[in-house]
This record gives C-alpha cells, structure tokens and sequence, in this order.
C-alpha cells in the first residue's frame, strides 16, 4: 500500500510542475495529510490498547 501511495504522490508531484491552477499539488497535500493522520490513529490506538493491559 506504501509503495502505490507514494508513487500516486511522485506522478502528483510531476503534474504539479505543469499545473498552473495548483490542482495536482492540493490533491498531492490532501493524500500526504490522510496519509499521515491514518497513521498518527495507529499510533495512538496502539498506545491506547497498551495503556489498558492489566497486570494480572
């Protein structure tokens, strides 16, 4: 999944070259941001879940 996200972001990236509405750029900004908050949520339900182990 990593590798197809970050060439969808590299093919963005050379479109936004050409692009002068800026429209390839802000897509390039949206997936890079829910790809980042998707796993910031990983994170924090893991630290979630380890929080609430109890030692029996």
């Amino acid at each position: 999944m990593t590798f197809v996200l970050e060439e969808y972001l590299a093919s963005l990236a050379q479109q936004a070259k050409s692009d002068p509405g800026g429209s390839a750029a802000a897509e390039a900004f949206q997936m890079a941001d829910l790809a980042r908050g998707s796993g910031v949520q990983r994170a924090l339900t893991a630290s979630a879940a380890r929080a609430n182990i109890t030692d029996p």
